[in-house]
């Protein structure tokens, strides 16, 4: 997971969710906003999901229903 919101909003988000319980869940924070620049994200939110190789397999962007991401994975 990649923001540019700042860290407290980040950080409660974090916690809220539970994020540490998902420990294939990286979060991080783009003060530059290179992430999007780099790989052309053009909506948010963007869902880029990847094999257990790291070798990317599919994008999802906008609004997604959570059948269709959990269909991927």
């Amino acid at each position: 997971m990649v923001t540019y919101l700042p860290w407290e909003e980040m950080i409660a988000f974090y916690h809220h969710y539970k994020i540490a319980d998902y420990p294939q869940i990286t979060m991080a924070r783009d003060t530059k906003f290179f992430f999007p620049v780099f790989f052309k994200v053009r909506n948010l939110p963007s869902i880029f999901v990847y094999d257990k190789k790291g070798n990317f397999k599919k994008s999802f962007e906008g609004d997604v229903k959570p059948e269709t991401i959990l269909a991927e994975l």
